[in-house]
């Protein structure tokens, strides 16, 4: 029972830490707008039109307002405006934009009116990247993983195949008589008369069975060796440490990096 909590208790920890640094990709996941006010040119006029971002085609032009967060990567047709930029470059100082300048999609207009011909839509934009990467570096295993995991497909087998020589080898020790009775005796028995050392102890009632006695350094071979912090601490830190930045502007590319 003590082993399968430590083991239900670590995949708990693993799960609430997956469930943070899926947080933390949503949050670089909202950086894109879900609308955009698209620019369309009917009869010679030009039309404002607020649409989805998904409906929004190549070398379409977008309007992009002081304060609002550029929905394309594309290159400026017309204006001028101060991009913050520090969600791709970390530089938080603001990058003047003019005519003729590329944006990024998930950076935000700081002043000014810009108008932005999309070149790079959905999955092809530098933020959508971003975030490709940093869930292949989630999924990717590290060295010290792969070392960690072979470790565990020929340790675990031992340590079984340890735990089960350690009860039958004790189990017949005390079968056999080998080992003195009082060994298997449990805290209380002195209260117990019959418990007597010198008496017979078949009826005493803190007299622990040869299996009961062979159990318990069954389950402490099994608690000791078990390598559950190798196979749930490695993979749990490598999340931890992708997501956690990803969330604080610092991209991980791998778990190698980590390392």
């Amino acid at each position: 029972a003590t082993l399968m909590t430590f083991i239900l208790l670590g995949k708990l920890l693993e799960n609430i830490a997956k469930g943070k640094t899926s947080k933390a990709l949503l949050k670089l996941m909202d950086l894109q707008p879900k609308d955009v006010v698209l620019l369309e040119t009917v009869n010679g006029e030009v039309k404002e039109r607020r649409v989805p971002i998904t409906e929004v085609q190549g070398n379409a032009v977008v309007k992009v307002m002081a304060g609002d967060k550029v929905p394309v990567d594309g290159e400026v047709t017309w204006g001028t405006a101060s991009v913050d930029e520090s969600v791709i470059s970390g530089e938080h100082i603001p990058v003047e934009k003019q005519a003729g300048d590329l944006v990024t999609a998930g950076t935000i207009n700081c002043d000014g009116l810009l108008h932005v011909k999309a070149t790079r839509l959905g999955e092809e934009t530098t933020l959508s990247q971003i975030l490709r990467l940093v869930q292949e570096a989630q999924m990717s295993k590290p060295s010290i993983q792969q070392f960690a995991d072979k470790v565990s497909n020929i340790f675990v087998p031992i340590v079984i195949c340890l735990a089960c020589t350690t009860f039958t080898v004790w189990y017949l020790l005390g079968y056999l008589n080998v080992y003195p009775v009082t060994w298997r005796m449990e805290a209380g028995w002195q209260v117990d008369p019959r418990c007597s050392s010198d008496g017979d102890l078949s009826q005493c009632e803190y007299l622990l069975t040869p299996g009961m006695f062979a159990l318990q350094f069954m389950v402490s071979v099994l608690v000791v060796a078990c390598p559950c912090a190798m196979g749930l601490a490695t993979p749990t830190a490598v999340m931890v440490g992708t997501g956690t930045g990803a969330g604080m502007g610092i991209l991980i590319k791998g778990g190698e990096v980590l390392e």
